[in-house]
């Protein structure tokens, strides 16, 4: 008789995707969630009969590693270069008092009811506007269980100002992605909890935060601002300041755009602290003492400007670590609270909280031209008026730096400090900068600066702005001070021109500068004619592109004087009174003619040295 274990066979079957011999890389190509079944069988022969016995069953389930998970509160992006993720945030379901809600779909100001389940595009914010709903996004990989189904995960979302709290559980945004998001509506005001709407109260913070239920070490937060107020204190009190006008500009200086809470109605781009705000839509904004707020912008680059009332300075000299030590601390300060540009990343404005400095306590300056409107040639005088407004101490080593327009060029010798003739300026390598040194500025003092300024032929623009600010020992600072010439429009178009002079001194002669020439009649080709006038100035506008020949008569006016033979070039075409001039679209050209012979009587620089003695 033979043994029982003669001849015994044993074959294990696994499920598909469960090799035991093979190699690791090939085991995590499995997707999680997927269960493993395994069945061993045994074959055996007793005497001449076959036998058969099966094992059980042992499941085994594919969970993906172990992952940190991160949180993050996110806003419907509208502007298309905001949108960091397209996901859908629904349906999201919400722990309310009588149990697990669906959430209707969210609805946005301006933009209307949103579609959940579509991709929406979203873009993390620290900076949520109340009345808007809130996205939170969640990122663990290790919570995407099944990789055939949409998983889901818990977060809680609490207002800390109201205690609000609600519980959320989101989706996953599409089966193995491992990204989590959802939506709550919110409203201004209220708070009632598990109602499954958080409510907000202005310039509070609300938080967010998320556990991993297969690891409790695991968790993860973040804070939002909920539309943030800013305050405008004084530098060295802290105490908030009323009666001081706020403006939001753009980029190019002009008001911003602003919204109200609505999304809708215009807000206006200036408001006084202390004062109420009334949008277009008729609500009116009651702020506390010392606030201002824009609420609604789009996401680009802004300025903020203060006009303080008297008795302050903007913007502050002293330094971010001097004001976090103010009572009232800590503020929200950065680029824009010393009026600098500044980003604004989402619809709701980021916190910008403003300091001034009592006017006694820094040096202040004032800036002025002597005329509102010039054109090119023209000379504007600029005054700096510089003051020290302590009453105890003098200031030392005061610096007033000022930048000139592009093509605004200062004038040699036209300084006078308090009526006096004073120092040269140094100035910079592009002639645009000044720099003023004043030793000592008495306690109570001021100092006045007065210069001339010529408008040349490199002026741009229908605007200047001539710039100055003023620094000290000891960090003192001032408020910048501007300075605004508007330019004659008649030089500053799409059309072509011609200007120039005609001047006395033969060919040594500067023909910015040099005696000009009055009644020397100069022509173009198509029969068009200007006469210089006593300063020896014509110009010609309208003038189409292409090359023109522009001649001067010298029997027109010129009494004595001769053209003078200068050095030859091939756009005179060896003729001392005319020129070639090569005209592009929107050009302007100067064509100057120098005569030599008895000298005028009225010199040029006499309407200059007018200025310098301020009688013009």
């Amino acid at each position: 008789m033979r043994s029982l274990g003669a001849i015994v066979t044993a074959v294990a079957f696994a499920s598909l995707g469960l090799l035991l011999g093979a190699a690791p890389a090939r085991a995590q190509l499995t997707p999680a969630g997927t269960t493993l079944r395994n069945i061993a069988m045994v074959s055996y022969q007793v005497a001449d009969y076959e036998r058969l016995t099966l094992t059980n069953e042992v499941a085994l389930r594919v969970e993906p590693p172990d992952t940190r998970g991160r949180i993050a509160i996110a806003r419907y992006a509208v502007a298309p270069g905001d949108v960091a993720l397209r996901a859908a945030a629904g349906p999201t379901q919400c722990y309310s008092a009588a149990g697990i809600v669906t959430l209707e779909a969210p609805v946005l100001a301006g933009v209307g009811t949103l579609d959940p389940a579509t991709p929406l595009p979203l873009a993390e914010t620290d900076a949520v506007h109340a009345g808007d709903p809130l996205f939170v996004r969640v990122d663990d990989a290790d919570q995407n269980l099944d990789g055939a189904v949409r998983d889901a995960v818990e977060v809680r979302v609490r207002a800390r100002d109201t205690g609000d709290t609600e519980v959320l559980r989101l989706l996953e945004t599409g089966p193995d992605t491992g990204v989590f998001v959802g939506y709550l509506p919110s409203r201004l005001g209220g708070s009632v909890p598990d109602n499954c709407t958080l409510e907000l109260a202005r310039d509070s913070s609300l938080d967010v935060s998320y556990a991993d239920r297969r690891n409790p070490a695991d968790t993860a937060s973040a804070t939002g601002l909920v539309d943030p107020f800013g305050v405008v204190f004084d530098s060295t009190s802290g105490e908030p300041l009323d009666g001081m006008r706020v403006r939001l500009l753009d980029p190019a200086g002009r008001p911003a755009v602003v919204f109200g809470d609505d999304g809708v109605s215009r807000y206006p781009a200036e408001m006084i602290t202390g004062q109420p705000v009334t949008d277009a839509g008729g609500t009116t904004y009651r702020l506390p003492r010392g606030v201002y707020r824009f609420p609604l912008v789009a996401s680009g680059s802004y300025r903020l400007v203060v006009e303080p009332a008297e008795g302050h300075v903007f913007p502050s000299g002293a330094s971010i670590a001097e004001l976090q030590r103010l009572p009232g601390a800590p503020y929200r300060l950065g680029e824009g609270s010393f009026g600098r540009a500044f980003v604004v990343a989402a619809p709701v404005i980021t916190t910008v909280d403003v300091p001034l400095d009592p006017q006694g306590s820094a040096l202040s300056l004032r800036k002025s031209a002597s005329t509102e409107v010039a054109a090119v040639g023209d000379f504007v005088a600029y005054e700096l008026v510089v003051e020290n407004g302590g009453a105890r101490a003098a200031i030392r080593n005061v610096t007033v730096a000022d930048r000139l327009p592009p093509g605004v060029r200062y004038r040699r010798g036209s300084v006078r400090i308090d009526g006096q003739p004073g120092a040269e300026p140094a100035i910079g390598e592009d002639g645009e900068h000044l720099t003023f040194e004043i030793p000592v500025l008495g306690a109570g003092r001021s100092l006045r600066i007065r210069y001339v300024t010529e408008l040349t032929v490199a002026v741009r623009g229908d605007e200047l702005i001539n710039t100055a600010t003023a620094t000290a020992t000891g960090g003192v600072a001032s408020n910048e001070a501007r300075a605004r010439v508007r330019v004659r429009n008649e030089l500053f178009s799409d059309r072509s021109f011609i200007v120039g002079r005609v001047v006395a001194g033969g060919c040594e002669a500067d023909p910015r500068s040099a005696p000009g020439v009055e009644g020397v009649a100069i022509y173009l080709e198509d029969g068009r004619y200007a006469v210089t006038d006593r300063e020896g100035r014509y110009h010609f506008e309208g003038v189409t592109p292409g090359v023109h020949v522009v001649q001067a008569d010298l029997a027109s006016g010129a009494g004595d004087l001769r053209f003078a033979q200068c050095a030859a070039t091939t756009r005179h075409a060896g003729r001392r009174h005319s020129q070639f001039v090569d005209l592009r679209a929107g050009a302007l050209w100067r064509v100057d003619f120098r005569l030599e012979g008895p000298a005028p009587a009225r010199r040029r620089d006499a309407v200059a040295a007018e200025l310098v003695a301020g009688t013009a």
